[in-house]
């Protein structure tokens, strides 16, 4: 069909844009203006997403002054098309340019509909995207990281509770980092989580945050006092920790309790804590670690040292997991002491293939405490490869 101008017109792919008038042609474009939305589009003449708006008879039309006209006969003139009914006649040019197709049944209606080929290509993308959605590894695929079998063991694990509370104490080399990130990836995928903050030592904020951003593709803030304060300066009264959905902090910026009751009101759905032996350094620091694990539902903890920097430092680490189930060291210690039985009998259970998570859960620490092999095997396919994991289980099913 010959463009000519004044001429309808609308957008194929943004058919929101409303009823549009062509207002120019070149040997190459044509233009079309859409009133109703101030807006003009220059497409391509050979390639135009366009299509010819003509009313049919019986369809019900409205003019620029906003007369109505009933459809009865429709007529061509100079590549212009006229609607006759009752006593008038209107020129498609005078037609009014607030007709909207953006619902489907104004789309259905006025005959814009997409080829069977795109609606198939649709109909496979939707499936595939359903398998997906199904899939017990989504949120664990996608990310830039080898493929090492005891860190998608743990992250799976953990990932699988409702609201993770854990400690990580694999050994030094063992991938703690991506074992949290995979987590993390895992629970904001599936919309578990939203607001994350992860404290870690100033050494560790830049590594976390590229860790996060090259292989997961998760967008971290890295929040100073700098920034902290250049922001309640533009605005009084702004809380800079509701200003991002994801953010790191250091364990220096806790050390003044300027900006902790504003952390505390933000509302974060899980806080990470890297390099956790460090949270006794500072009085201060470790005092707000507690009250924000308290307020916050999901906590994951990170240290290789859990145990070295003495016990009661470790039992500190459980009872921020749990203070129900760890609320007396000195009761803790006693229970400790019937932990090497316990030990024996699960080493029994697993020479007889017979399963140990009710008996874990039944005794001691339960899950907390897990062996899964030795770091010479990490790299072997048919098993896991040996990894420490501190985890803490939902009370009322053991710790």
């Amino acid at each position: 069909m010959r463009p000519v101008q004044g001429q309808r017109w609308i957008s194929e792919t943004e058919p929101e844009l409303g009823l549009g008038l062509l207002i120019h042609i070149t040997p190459k474009t044509v233009g079309i203006r859409f009133t109703s939305s101030a807006c003009e589009r220059q497409y391509a003449l050979t390639s135009a997403p366009l299509k010819r708006m003509i009313f049919k008879p019986g369809d019900e039309v409205r003019s620029k002054d906003g007369k109505k006209l009933v459809i009865e006969s429709v007529s061509e003139s100079e590549g212009l098309v006229y609607y006759s009914g009752g006593n008038g006649v209107i020129c498609e040019k005078d037609l009014s340019d607030t007709l909207s197709f953006s619902l489907p049944q104004d789309r259905l209606f006025a005959g814009i509909t997409d080829s069977n080929k795109a609606f198939d290509l649709r109909l496979r993308l939707l499936k595939s995207k359903a398998v997906y959605d199904a899939s017990a590894v989504k949120g664990f695929i996608g990310g830039k990281v080898e493929l090492i079998p005891h860190q998608f063991f743990i992250a799976d694990a953990v990932a699988a509770r409702q609201v993770p509370r854990v400690l990580l104490s694999d050994e030094t080399g063992l991938g703690k980092t991506i074992e949290a990130c995979l987590i993390l990836h895992k629970l904001i995928i599936s919309h578990r989580i939203r607001r994350v903050l992860i404290i870690v030592p100033e050494s560790l904020s830049h590594q976390w945050f590229i860790e996060l951003y090259k292989r997961f593709s998760l967008s971290f803030m890295i929040l100073d006092e700098t920034y902290c304060l250049n922001l309640d300066r533009r605005g009084r009264g702004v809380n800079p920790f509701l200003e991002h959905q994801l953010a790191i902090v250091s364990f220096d910026f806790l050390e003044t309790p300027r900006w902790h009751a504003r952390i505390l009101d933000s509302g974060w759905d899980m806080v990470v804590v890297d390099e956790a032996h460090h949270i006794t350094d500072h009085e201060i620091t470790r005092d707000f670690i507690g009250r924000l694990s308290r307020s916050a539902p999901g906590l994951m903890l990170l240290s290789a040292t859990p145990e070295q920097m003495g016990l009661k430092n470790h039992f500190l680490h459980l009872k921020l997991l749990d203070p129900h189930r760890y609320f007396d060291f000195s009761a803790h210690l006693q229970e400790s002491l019937g932990y090497e039985k316990t030990m024996g009998k699960v080493k029994d259970l697993l020479k007889k293939g017979k399963p140990i998570e009710t008996f874990l859960d039944s005794y001691g620490p339960g899950r907390s405490c897990s062996e899964t092999g030795d770091r010479s095997s990490r790299g072997s396919p048919g098993g896991f490869p040996v990894l420490r994991a501190w985890m803490r289980t939902p009370q009322g099913s053991g710790p």
